[in-house]
């Protein structure tokens, strides 16, 4: 199946001899070719690289294999891989050149399919990771090369785009990624490389701008693009991006080091919101390194705790007050970590990263279980104290574990604890996130006599329309608003309608934060039942909660902190 050629060593090294073979890979005859100089094979193509190394192997009278391109009579493209030798006579001298040649064009067209399959998206036909950083490593040494060369990446991420898979599934969220891909594609420059790097993250190496406004008007660009709606099976979707944009010139020494500069600014571009860009600054990466370490330390924490090595974590206990009696109601248990280096570290620090992380479930299931413990020690030497209830905050995470009723039964069972005297708190966005399932959930607990409390209210998102079915004691208005009770009339005014609201519900009322005599007077007279806040008492550790217990009796009333 191989084509013979032969050619006499001479200027032009003509033709003499070509096999049928031949004649059918190109479609010449013998005697069109006899005479001629195979070159005109290659058409117009007579500055492919490997023929400067054919000519090499000529002058130099040796062997050599090159892949050429050449055209068939018809004018059709086949892909030779060209064997040549050369002959000598007895003398030593060359007098001819022997060549064979095979059509390899179905293993270049397998090749080419293999390097198209290793280097783009299988969805979207766009460059994939390996082939951006390819190109983003070119760009970095021309960077290096030539100083007034700049260059942008913009990582993009669909905002909610999970939404749209859980929802509606992943055939259409697919046709969304394909859609998204033209219309990305619609906002670039020449010379410009759009990349899928899978899910619904898109990046753009932006080269050849000039200034870094030029970065930060792709990704306004990019924004406007994506506000018409996408119709897709009868369904109407809005998309936005959030957008992170890391520059050349900053101080990565590696391609990859930019690209996660992009990915850091593109978080901090969805932390100030949908739909936004951010450009990356090395404050942001400061910031990264720290929350893994803070990570890394609470994993540690955590895992401790559970093995019984340290106890890292400790309980403070907030009194909450009955404004109609002025007596000790109960407590909120509050969770503090206790760092090896740091010291203490506030929760606002440390609970965001464990809820993000997951490892709020083994921390929210010690608090749990700590605060049970503690409360029923209380009653157990507080007789008159067998009301006194302690109330624990449910992550969301913890609210949507599978295993939550169990656990839940297993620590009371444990404990000792009257289901009557626990109060768990839940968060209103919680519940609205998966409503039908959190109501089948709240039921449940309230079977078993455990109060529910829904905390931060007004602060999230609610539906007027779900808010009766869930089946709460207590609303909890956030400090908030009573912080403002006195200087702003609208807090006033919302603070009144949610007292207003639980009351029409059967729920009574909790503010928290409260600090002065007048924030304290007008809560009672709006009617607010239960109150919290330094007014009172900061939260306190067990052993002050237990002197707090054991020098108070259930009848008389609480002197507040700034009384005594």
């Amino acid at each position: 199946s191989d084509g013979i050629v032969i050619s006499e060593a001479k200027a032009h090294t003509p033709l003499v001899y070509v096999n049928p073979s031949f004649e059918q890979i190109t479609g010449y005859t013998g005697a069109e070719v006899l005479g001629r100089n195979c070159s005109f094979l290659q058409g117009v193509e007579k500055n492919q690289p490997e023929l400067e190394k054919l000519r090499h192997a000529i002058k130099q009278g040796t062997d050599c294999t090159v892949v050429l391109r050449n055209y068939r009579k018809n004018g059709s493209l086949f892909w030779n891989e060209l064997r040549l030798s050369p002959v000598e006579n007895d003398r030593g001298e060359i007098t001819h050149y022997i060549g064979v040649q095979t059509d390899i064009t179905q293993r270049k067209a397998a090749e080419e399919q293999l390097f198209h399959q290793a280097y783009h998206d299988a969805l979207t036909g766009l460059p994939n990771r390996a082939l951006l950083m390819e190109r983003l490593r070119e760009a970095s040494i021309k960077s290096k090369g030539q100083p007034d060369y700049l260059f942008s990446l913009l990582f993009i991420d669909l905002d909610r785009f999970k939404l749209v898979n859980d929802s509606l599934g992943h055939a259409v969220g697919d046709m969304l990624l394909i859609v998204i891909a033209l219309r990305l594609e619609a906002c670039l420059s020449p010379g410009d490389t759009l990349a899928r790097l899978g899910g619904d993250h898109f990046v753009i190496l932006s080269e050849n701008i000039t200034t870094p406004d030029d970065a930060a008007a792709l990704a306004e660009s990019i924004n406007r693009q994506l506000q018409p709606p996408f119709c897709l099976q009868g369904h109407e979707l809005f998309i936005t991006a959030s957008i992170g944009i890391a520059l050349s010139g900053s101080d990565c020494s590696r391609p990859a080091d930019l690209l996660r500069d992009a990915d850091i600014a593109m978080y901090r571009a969805k932390q100030a919101g949908k739909g936004r860009h951010a450009v990356f600054d090395t404050a942001m990466r400061d910031r990264a390194v720290a929350l893994l370490h803070l990570e890394n330390d609470l994993r540690r924490a955590v895992y401790e705790l559970e093995n019984g090595i340290s106890q890292p974590f400790f309980l403070l206990y907030q009194p909450i007050i009955s404004l109609a009696t002025g007596t000790l109601g109960g407590f909120e248990a509050l969770v503090r970590w206790q760092h090896p280096e740091r010291g203490l570290i506030s929760p606002t620090e440390f609970i965001p990263v464990a809820e993000e992380s997951g490892l709020i479930v083994p921390l929210g299931k010690w608090i749990l279980q700590e605060a049970c413990r503690q409360l029923h020690h209380w009653q157990c030497q507080n007789p008159n104290f067998s009301s006194l209830t302690c109330s624990v905050n449910l992550s969301g995470k913890q609210f949507l574990q599978p295993d939550l009723l169990e656990t839940i039964d297993s620590i009371l069972a444990e404990t000792g604890l009257n289901p009557d005297n626990l109060k768990l708190e839940i968060t209103e966005s919680i519940l609205m996130e998966n409503t039908e399932a959190a109501i089948a959930t709240l039921s449940q607990l309230r079977q078993r006599h455990i109060r529910l409390g829904l905390d931060d209210f007004g602060t999230g998102y609610s539906s007027l329309s779900y808010l009766h079915q869930f089946p709460c004691d207590t609303l909890k208005i956030d400090r908030s608003f009573v912080k403002s009770l006195g200087s702003d009339p609208t807090h006033q005014k919302i603070v009144r309608a949610i007292i207003t609201l639980a009351h029409a519900l059967d729920m009574d009322v909790t503010a928290e934060g409260i600090e002065t005599t007048s924030q304290l007077e007008q809560l009672s007279a709006l009617g607010c039942e239960l109150a919290q806040g330094y007014f009172f008492s900061p939260p306190l550790s067990a052993i002050a909660a237990t002197s707090l217990i054991s020098s108070s009796q259930p009848s008389c009333p609480y002197r507040p902190r700034s009384c005594s």
